[in-house]
């Protein structure tokens, strides 16, 4: 029987860091945040955060494991994972899924979850997807410098989709209703995960820091200055933008998918 492993899926700028604050501050959780099977920059790499995040000797635990010093991605996270279980501790893959739907400006999406197929080989996969409206989500997204004039509206909307196909066959967490009740919403997560719920997170996320994806010089920094969860108003949407949204019908079919109510014209 595979031992289980718990992943986490959101797409950029969904209030994925401020939901993997909550989550990665509990008790017994010990996250990697943003890895995936593609991902070669250094702050993405599973052996590194280990060894800065986890509490784990990398080295010394490749030594006792007489493993190379070059490992493949799914051996370096088999490693992580047996040192977190000599923890007690529970590991929460928080995968980089950006990669897979969006991609822009890294490569192309492929409409698959990698991390989660990869690891599925070894695991048994507990999976649990976190999206938000798109329209605020692209408001959000397009806002970011490595982003913003790089991606179209119905390229966004195409991965929007085929992400929302994946999670609404599983178990996921509306943004907006997380922020209406993050208690509610994190019980069902770690109830879906795998993981133990401890209620003391929502006196601790805000100074929980070991993540990426929460530093003010990528624009991406709301949640290291928020104290509260609170929801969030929408911000104003052009005219022109919200016809580029409306007039695509893979718009309302993401809507319907993921439970958002709509005003589609009948």
């Amino acid at each position: 029987m595979k031992e289980p492993i718990s992943i986490l899926h959101h797409m950029a700028r969904s209030g994925g860091t401020l939901i993997s604050k909550c989550l990665g501050c509990m008790e017994d959780v010990a996250l990697l945040s943003e890895v995936h099977p593609r991902a070669a920059a250094p702050q993405f790499n599973p052996l590194s955060q280990a060894h800065a995040w986890l509490d784990i000797d990398v080295p010394a635990a490749m030594k006792a494991a007489k493993l190379p010093e070059s490992l493949l991605w799914a051996d370096a996270i088999q490693l992580i994972y047996n040192e977190v279980r000599r923890q007690n501790r529970r590991l929460l893959v928080r995968d980089w899924t950006h990669l897979d739907f969006t991609g822009v400006p890294w490569m192309q999406p492929t409409y698959e979850l990698s991390t989660a197929k990869v690891l599925g080989e070894r695991y048994a996969v507990n999976q649990v997807f976190t999206v938000r409206h798109p329209i605020d989500q692209w408001l959000s997204l397009n806002k970011l410098s490595v982003i913003e004039g790089k991606l179209t509206v119905p390229q966004f909307l195409e991965g929007y989709k085929a992400f929302a196909e994946k999670a609404s066959g599983g178990t996921f967490i509306r943004y907006e209703d997380f922020t209406a009740d993050p208690q509610a919403a994190c019980r069902t997560m770690c109830d879906a995960l795998g993981l133990n719920y401890d209620a003391s997170f929502i006196s601790k996320w805000s100074s929980f820091a070991k993540l990426t994806g929460d530093t003010p010089n990528t624009g991406a920094g709301r949640a290291s200055r928020e104290t509260r969860i609170k929801p969030l108003k929408r911000r104003p949407v052009e005219a022109d933008l919200l016809r580029q949204f409306t007039d695509y019908h893979v718009y309302w079919e993401s809507l319907e998918l993921l439970g958002y109510e709509s005003s589609k014209p009948t």
